[in-house]
Formats: structure tokens, C-alpha cells, sequence
């Protein structure tokens, strides 16, 4: 594991398709809308990935089960990096979903 990754294009749209679906079900039950309840499983769905991508790679994770091999982002500064880019992604989907519901 050299710590490099590759844009998933493929994993971004299921992300999406699924947050819209999830979104549609959840305001078709409550008074959200469906835009905004789709951020807020966007966020749920972003958060719960980065917290399992970072706990995969540490040592002794799924990705790097010995230790031997961990990449930046999972350990010191990279993993406190990670961990506030990660939190202010989603903030701003959570955000963005209480705009879209209390001003449209």
C-alpha cells in the first residue's frame, strides 16, 4: 500500500443514487424534504466511510493487519488532517441540508 488512491467515480455515484434514494424515503415518511434529507444521509453515509477508512488503515486493520504499512493519513498530523477535513465535509452537508430545509 503505498498510501496513494484513485478517484472512485463509480463509488461517488452509488454514494449519491443512494443518498437520493434514502433521502426520497425519508421525506416521503416525515415532513424533511427530499433534497435536505439526502444531505443529511450523505453526511451519515461520508462519516461513517472516513471513520472506517481510517480505522482499515491503521495498524492492525483490515487493510494493514500487521502494522507494517501505514499510510499517512492514519497516523500524527495526516490522521488529524483527515479527521477535521472529514468533520468539515460533514458539517457543510449537514449545514447544507438544514438550508435547503428551512429556506426552499
Amino acid at each position: 500500500m503505498t498510501g496513494e488512491s484513485k478517484f472512485d467515480w463509480r463509488a461517488l455515484a452509488a454514494h449519491i443514487v443512494v443518498a437520493l434514494l434514502v433521502g426520497g424515503a425519508i421525506a416521503y415518511f416525515t415532513d424533511a424534504k427530499w433534497l435536505a434529507a439526502s444531505f443529511w444521509v450523505s453526511a451519515a453515509m461520508f462519516i461513517n466511510g472516513s471513520i472506517a477508512n481510517i480505522e482499515d488503515a491503521r495498524p492492525g486493520g483490515f487493510n494493514n493487519p500487521d502494522g507494517a504499512d501505514t499510510p499517512d493519513f492514519a497516523k500524527g498530523w495526516g490522521a488529524t488532517k483527515h479527521a477535521l477535513s472529514s468533520l468539515a465535509i460533514f458539517a457543510g452537508l449537514v449545514a447544507a441540508g438544514f438550508i435547503v430545509q428551512t429556506q426552499f
